[in-house]
């Protein structure tokens, strides 16, 4: 898979429980870092500085208020930029 972005979200029932995190993607047969971040709460979004093919992702709590619960990951390739101004009618 191809991405380029991530979306984190974390299960808020219980409150917010990631301090901060790591994410990873496993590239060539190696992890390598991805992403990196503090706090995650109702959702997160992550942009690489530079898109990665990837066989897999993950996800590691480096500091946090116990054992988080519902987290999960959403990857995403990069989609095209505007090439030019735009401007919608109200």
């Amino acid at each position: 898979m191809f991405v380029g972005s991530i979306r984190l979200e974390e299960d808020q029932t219980a409150g917010q429980k990631i301090i901060s995190y790591t994410v990873e993607a496993k590239v060539g047969g190696a992890w390598q870092a991805f992403s990196a971040g503090v706090t995650v709460g109702a959702k997160r979004i992550d942009v690489a500085e530079k898109p990665v093919t990837a066989s897999g992702m993950r996800v590691s709590v480096t500091e946090g208020f116990g054992k988080p619960t519902g987290l999960t990951l959403f990857a995403f390739a990069p989609g095209p930029c505007a090439t030019a101004d735009f401007e919608y009618e109200l």
